[in-house]
């Protein structure tokens, strides 16, 4: 048996970031861009307007007397190919470009139109770039818009198609096979028989997988036979990750360690100190990591959590490995009767804007109800034996959508 922290250690230096792959850009949502991106132009790439009104020359529009000759429209999505001369004017959209010879553009409600609508002339003084963005005042070419490592957002895929970026390089999604293990297995949707439950672990981790925005393949499950778990496993051939689950009492941890042998996978602990999950077993083949995990839901969530989680950001190129970490306030004094790493369940909510802990009472094996319901898990390393109420806790959050509102 190992400590939890050289456990994590140990997962974290095996875990490597996947090689990077080209995508659309509008495939790069939440990836982590595995490289720099210039600009490939001016931002924006021609001079504008960016209100409706009339481009004019700024030392034209000194004499507030003076009228204007109109010599046409620029409408958005068209280019001007007149050029101003001095005196004269162009009626224009917002976010067309402005015509040659123009260099600011006076909004309608500060002109008035004379002669039949065919001149115009300026009521407000107006001084040279108003109303107008000019080309490449927002990003030059070959400037940087976003660094490698970097969180693609919306609003980064908006940045990259106003330049013109097709295609991104980023770190890709792990493609992780998801087995269960148990002749009391079936899948959800078969009619159960006495003695019979739904394989509601497969699913679960499945689905943590895509919430991650990984690939799950969702291999079913089989009993505790040799040739049944290792026809099984064939099919996880080409995943960068596999995630086992099922009862792992001696009898069948003895068959699934000698199928993990016989595979030639190795493995590299088979035991942490820690609760829940401490029957975790972490195995290697090749650059595939197995991770084997206990039947309790409970166990199955932390461990995901607190040392899979952590190992596939990883390689999907993020800097950060938890979803969230915070200190709150515990709300009530909570012990340690083990010297194992303790990670206990708990509601974090907010109170005249400070962030408490209430941990969740009592919360046995396969008890996933009141698991639900929380939304964090604190985190006690093996030489803290009691926290004081009031006293700062160090918090792990399990909710991407997590909303910290006031309990009563």
């Amino acid at each position: 048996m190992i400590d939890f922290q050289d456990a994590f250690k140990l997962v974290q230096s095996e875990s490597t970031r996947l090689s990077p792959i080209k995508v659309p850009v509008t495939d790069a949502m939440d990836r982590v861009l595995a490289e720099d991106i210039l600009s490939p132009m001016n931002l924006p790439p021609f001079s504008k307007a960016i209100v409706d009104g009339f481009a004019i020359d700024s030392e034209d529009a000194r004499d507030k007397k003076a009228v204007h000759e109109i010599i046409g429209r620029v409408t958005a999505g068209s280019f001007p190919t007149e050029k101003l001369e001095r005196g004269q004017s162009m009626e224009i959209e917002a976010e067309a470009s402005i015509p040659r010879g123009s260099d600011v553009v006076v909004p309608l409600d500060a002109v008035r139109l004379v002669m039949n609508g065919s001149r115009v002339g300026i009521l407000k003084k107006v001084k040279k770039g108003e109303n107008v963005v000019f080309a490449g005042e927002k990003l030059r070419e070959g400037e940087k818009i976003l660094s490698a490592d970097a969180y693609v957002t919306a609003a980064d895929i908006c940045l990259l198609a106003m330049v013109g970026v097709a295609d991104v390089k980023i770190y890709p999604p792990p493609h992780a096979a998801v087995l269960s293990l148990g002749d009391e297995l079936i899948a959800v949707g078969q009619k159960v028989k006495r003695g019979q439950v739904w394989d509601a672990n497969g699913l679960s981790l499945s689905a943590l997988l895509f919430q991650l925005g990984a690939q799950p393949e969702y291999l079913g499950a089989v009993g505790f036979d040799k040739k049944a778990i290792g026809d099984a496993l064939a099919k996880a051939v080409g995943c960068q990750v596999v995630l086992m689950t099922g009862t792992l009492q001696m009898n069948r941890r003895q068959i699934l360690m000698e199928v993990l042998r016989e595979m030639g996978v190795k493995v590299i602990f088979n035991r942490v100190a820690v609760q829940p999950g401490g029957h975790l077993i972490f195995a290697k083949h090749d650059r595939t990591l197995f991770f084997i995990l206990p039947d309790d839901p409970f166990s199955v969530f932390v461990i995901f959590e607190t040392i899979i989680l952590p190992a596939l950001r990883k390689m999907m190129g993020y800097q950060s490995l938890y979803r969230k970490q915070f200190d709150a306030i515990l709300e009530s004094k909570i012990r340690k009767s083990i010297d194992y790493h303790l990670f206990q369940p708990a509601i974090v909510y907010l109170d005249k804007n400070r962030l408490y802990a209430r941990r969740c009472m009592n919360l046995g094996k396969g008890d996933i109800f009141r698991f639900a319901k929380c939304n964090a898990l604190m985190s006690l390393d093996k030489n803290i034996k009691s926290v004081k109420r009031g006293k700062s806790v160090e918090l792990i959050i399990i909710k991407d959508k997590c909303d910290f509102l006031k309990m009563d």
